[in-house]
């Protein structure tokens, strides 16, 4: 039954996170969705990134990202720069009302994250997030979905996590 299928659970709790997150996101004024969200804290996180390097890191191809950075662009959180070294390539950097924004957003984030989370204590919440580090992580070298390579700390976990896989 499709129920007893881990995969299921984990779509619907990624359908109801999402949900929650542009629920809370849409009560304090901001129409954003999560992916739109994850843009924003990693162009914020790391000015300079170009399209490509943002699709690679979010995790999604480079047309839908090219749909997510025009809609931050628009809403005035982000800018496209010419490539100090290639002029025909743009780099995605942070405006000031997208850095405000993304502080009050991410406490938004983790207000969604508190609530989808409720049922586990603390324990059990590190458990769940470690073990979906590691299925993740495997799964990734699969290679049936759009690459994804982590930045900084996340790069760390990563090849930690994949390496006790």
């Amino acid at each position: 039954m499709i129920t007893d299928r881990a995969g299921f659970h984990v779509r619907r709790l990624q359908q109801i996170w999402s949900a929650q997150i542009q629920r809370c996101f849409r009560e304090a004024g901001y129409e954003m969705t999560a992916v739109q969200f994850a843009a924003l804290e990693l162009v914020v996180d790391h000015p300079g990134l170009d399209q490509t390097d943002l699709a690679l890191r979010i995790g999604y191809d480079r047309a839908t990202t090219g749909g997510v950075v025009a809609r931050l662009e628009k809403m005035g959180y982000l800018d496209r720069a010419a490539a100090p070294n290639d002029r025909r390539s743009r780099i995605l950097v942070p405006t000031a009302a997208g850095r405000a924004a993304l502080v009050e957003l991410q406490r938004l984030a983790q207000d969604a994250d508190e609530l989808v989370l409720a049922p586990l204590d603390g324990e059990a919440r590190e458990m769940l997030c470690g073990v979906l580090r590691k299925v993740v992580a495997a799964g990734n070298r699969l290679g049936v979905a759009p690459e994804f390579r982590p930045l900084g700390k996340e790069a760390e976990a990563a090849q930690d996590s994949a390496s006790r896989c």
